[in-house]
């Protein structure tokens, strides 16, 4: 991820396309998250089993 920082795919809770996701394989997590400059902002570690929120924010 720090190596390629847009791996993820446009959230579809952020329209925007401001927050991204990444589904860490062979894993029930997914990671939104942000690319600010040259900094990732991980706004939370997601379990699929969960319900998803309406938002990340």
């Amino acid at each position: 991820m720090v190596n390629q920082p847009y791996v993820g795919h446009v959230s579809p809770n952020h329209p925007g396309g401001d927050v991204l996701e990444w589904n860490i394989p062979n894993t029930s997590y997914t990671l939104p998250y942000m690319v600010n400059d040259k900094h990732i902002v991980i706004m939370r570690v997601f379990d699929q089993r969960q319900r998803r929120p309406a938002s990340w924010g």
